[in-house]
This record gives C-alpha cells, structure tokens and sequence, in this order.
C-alpha cells in the first residue's frame, strides 16, 4: 500500500495519474467484492469489533488508566494455541547435525612413466569368444538357406520377404535381404514382366571389388503399410 500510495510522485502527465486513479478503483472494487464473497455467511466487520470489544475490551477504573480499549495480551494468549505445534508424527528422523563438515584434502597421484629397463607390460590376450549373431544375421542366413535349397534357385521378392501376421517382420526382411544384397550373397533380377526375383550368387573376391571388376548396383526401396495390405490380399 506504501508504494501504492507514492504512484502519484512519478506521474508527470495528468492522464496518467487519472488512469492510475481508474486502476486503484477497480482493485478496490474487486477486493471488497472478493471479501463480501467469502465472508457471505460469516460476521460483518461491526459485529466481529463489537465481540472483540466485549471479550477483550478494557474498561478504565480509578486506579488504572489505560489508553488501550482493547488488552492485546488477552487476545494473544487466546489466540496463542491456534501457532503452536500440534501433536502428530514428527517429519525428521533423528537430530539434525548443523556442524560444518571440513573437505578431505585431495590426494594426487601422480602415474610415473616407465623406465627405459623396466619390462613392457603386456595385455592380457582375451580368449577367443563364440561370434554372437543378432537377429538380422539369423533372418539373412534363413533367408540365404532358402534361395539355395530352391529347386528354381530363385524365389520371388514378395514371396521372400512378406509376412501376413507382421509388417514389422516384413521389414525386418527387407532388411537383412538388403545386407544380402550387399555382401553379394545375392541378386535382385528384373523379368520381362516387371516382377522382381531373388537368386543366390557367390560374393566376389575382394580384389575384384578394389579393381572395380565388379561394381554393385543399389536402387531404392519404398515399402509401407498400404504396400503390405495389398500383398496379403494378392498373395
């Protein structure tokens, strides 16, 4: 309200002390509104000064003068149990330890380089362990084992890869067909009707790949769920 009050001394046009004027009227507005609210039911400001006053109030006598009408040392003793802690479980386990705790000083370690005679430290050898395959290479070695074993050493591509019960795996085929393709373990060829069929092929050797004797081709491709739908219904 101190601040409120003192709005008035950096105003420097007269419209703006009417709209600070305006705005402080409304904030009264809405604060005696707010409080007619919430005190609908309760006592009016007159009646809660009149019990104060008969509770609480001071009545002059002879041998003591006083200029209070109240006794503020009644009204605080009465409302004193309302600030007191209550009985319930206590939030904190234990003494709270308030001592300032000192730091550890910190030790370096500083590592001494090795000696021109002391002997080399070798590595411990790690024993050979089994080659784990993940699942791609699981589904491309499935995959590879059929194109071998069928008896027109080629199959085609949706015929491959197509999953009716999960676009996921489908994926998960084109996938590893795809590190197939890669490798050079297989071959996508291209009839004359526009269908598409998978056939086994031995990778090239790496120097034919370095002398750009066998080049690989890459094209792209799309495949969604709408593409999916139409295979289950068509194959």
């Amino acid at each position: 309200m101190d601040r409120i009050e003192k709005l008035h001394e950096k105003v420097q046009r007269p419209l703006e002390q009417l709209a600070d004027g305006e705005a402080l009227l409304n904030l009264s507005h809405v604060l005696v509104s707010s409080a007619k609210v919430e005190n609908r039911d309760g006592p009016t400001p007159s009646e809660f000064l009149t019990a104060l006053l008969r509770k609480f109030g001071v009545t002059p006598t002879p041998l003591h003068d006083s200029s209070e009408s109240i006794s503020l040392s009644s009204l605080g003793d009465a409302v004193s149990p309302l600030f007191m802690s209550a009985t319930g479980c206590q939030t904190m386990n234990g003494p709270m330890d308030l001592t300032i705790k000192e730091k550890e000083p910190r030790h370096v370690v500083r590592r001494q380089s090795g000696r021109l005679d002391s002997k080399p430290t070798k590595p411990d050898e790690l024993a050979p362990d089994q080659v784990e395959s993940n699942d791609t290479d699981k589904n491309a070695s499935v995959m590879f084992n059929v194109l071998c074993t069928n008896p027109m050493r080629r199959v085609k591509l949706e015929h491959l890869v197509l999953n009716r019960r999960s676009f996921a795996q489908t994926v998960e085929n084109i996938f590893a067909l795809s590190f197939l393709v890669k490798d050079g373990r297989a071959e996508i060829r291209v009839d004359g009707s526009r269908d598409h069929f998978v056939a086994p092929r031995n990778a090239p050797a790496a120097t034919l790949i370095d002398s750009r004797k066998v080049v690989n081709s890459q094209f792209v491709f799309r495949f969604d769920t709408k593409d999916w739908q139409v295979g289950i219904c068509n194959l």
